[in-house]
């Protein structure tokens, strides 16, 4: 069966002209090393989806394929118990795990021609641009598991594994696209890859467990105190509450972030709470820690961004929080820290990490009703001439202008002014431009100020990242 899949991948992919591989860009062989690093990538005139194929036929393609997709699973559940359970050299693991990464990339390869025959071409485009973008991420992905113990015997296994587990889930998801397969893409396995320790796992602990530890040793041990986590040269201190100093190169156990969290504590000798999380940042393993404590009846939240870095964990970010100020977490450690002055005036930062885990201010925004003014960092003085504008706005004696919504929004050192309220009439946008020509001034608008954070956003490599707003969870430590 293994034979003719590969068979019939090869047959599919001539007649379809398509060449490159889908799944892996690079094909590895069953000792992990690349026959072609040049990566290739799915280029969409070489999908050729019918949408007007006879819907029998695309039923017949999916239902043979989805035969042999049983047939794979049963192949993959038999190697992984081998690699889980079998006594094995590194030179085994080695070639099972790419056994395993090639069982998978066939499959997907095969999958690929299937859906290049059953989807329309609009949806084949769409797809073959999606995949372009997988497959540059998969192999990014492979090379940082293999980094971490590069030039080691263990290095083809990393990666292979890593691989593998990417193709297997890539293959579940793009499975549900065919007639039939709605129902059978998910599947329990984890598919989670981690560096493994110097071992041949040969003792009574499966290998995808030993990988999995192993991933969690630095962090894990650093929250049982074990080990120190050292400030970043590059450290982003937000921290506007204490007055705490992180000096670059100073190194903290948790113990001794805890005392530091504790310094201000009136809270009758109840201990802060400690959470934590994982992020999924592309760039670096990276880990959120947060100390939640009471003062004067007031909830805190002392916020730390930790990542990895050649082996060393590093405080990369500080931040804290509170009952007007929160900051907010997605998956990839993106910051969305917003706040209110209690008086109707509200203001937000965006903080990304770059692709160095250095954290960058995104852009600042702040909200004001009319009659409100703006005012220069650190001055005391209003900024204008925007704040004259509004002011002779408000002071016209208008009522619809007093609850007009306007915003000012700083990105990569630039400012940008423009109306949040959607529903403005342009009988007000024309009194108000009328006022501003007079001071010299015009607004923005909001689709430029847009345009200007989604370029810097690129200049971070952050692009992706802060439109992400999937909050993590924490759990208690």
């Amino acid at each position: 069966m293994y034979n003719k899949i590969k068979k019939y991948i090869t047959i599919s992919l001539l007649a379809a002209s398509l060449l490159a591989c889908a799944g892996c860009g690079k094909k590895e062989s069953s000792t992990g090393a690349s026959d072609d690093e040049q990566q290739t990538e799915v280029s969409q005139d070489e999908s050729d989806g019918d949408a007007d194929g006879d819907e029998d036929v695309a039923k017949k393609l999916a239902a043979d394929f989805l035969a042999e997709f049983a047939d794979i699973e049963k192949q993959s559940e038999e190697l992984k118990n081998s690699i889980d359970n079998d006594d094995l050299s590194q030179t085994d693991y080695n070639l099972k795990t790419g056994d395993l990464y090639t069982l998978w990339d066939n499959c997907l390869n095969d999958l690929w021609s299937v859906l290049n025959q059953t989807l329309s071409k609009e949806e084949m485009d769409k797809l073959t641009e999606e995949e372009n973008t997988w497959i540059s991420d998969k192999e990014k992905q492979i090379a940082d598991a293999g980094a971490e113990v590069e030039g080691g015997s263990m290095q083809p296994m990393v990666e292979n594994m890593k691989g593998a587990s990417l193709t297997e889930a890539r293959v579940r998801e793009l499975v549900t696209l065919l007639p039939g397969g709605e129902n059978i893409g998910s599947s329990d396995a984890d598919t989670s890859v981690a560096k493994p320790s110097d071992s041949n796992a040969s003792d009574d602990k499966s290998s995808n467990d030993k990988l999995q530890e192993s991933n969690n040793d630095l962090f894990d041990s650093f929250l049982a105190g074990d080990n120190e986590a050292v400030i970043s040269d590059k450290l982003m201190n937000s921290n506007i509450m204490f007055d705490t100093t992180f000096n670059a190169g100073n190194s903290f156990d948790i113990n001794t972030l805890n005392s530091i969290n504790t310094t201000w504590e009136a809270i009758n000798g109840i201990e802060p709470k400690i959470s934590y999380t994982r992020f999924d940042n592309p760039n670096r393993k990276a880990y959120g820690l947060s100390f939640l404590y009471d003062l004067e009846g007031t909830s805190f939240t002392e916020f730390y961004v930790i990542s990895e870095n050649n082996g060393q964990l590093e405080i990369n970010l500080v931040v804290d929080g509170w009952d007007r100020r929160y900051p907010l977490f997605n998956k990839y450690g993106v910051i969305f820290d917003g706040g209110s002055n209690g008086a109707g005036a509200h203001s937000s930062n965006v903080i990304v990490p770059t692709a160095d885990f250095e954290y960058v201010t995104l852009y600042q925004e702040e909200d004001n009703a009319a009659g409100w003014n703006f005012y220069e960092n650190g001055s005391g003085d209003p900024v204008q001439p925007i704040s004259k504008v509004m002011d002779e706005a408000f002071n016209s004696g208008r009522e619809d202008i007093s609850d007009i919504i306007y915003t000012q929004l700083k990105v990569n050192d630039s400012t940008y002014y423009y109306y949040l309220k959607d529903d403005i009439t342009q009988d007000i946008v024309d009194y108000i431009d009328e006022i501003s020509d007079s001071y010299d001034f015009k607004f923005d608008g909001k689709d430029k100020a847009e345009a200007a954070i989604d370029e810097y956003a690129k200049e971070l490599s952050a692009d992706s990242m802060y439109k992400d707003m999937n909050y993590v969870e924490w759990n208690d430590k």
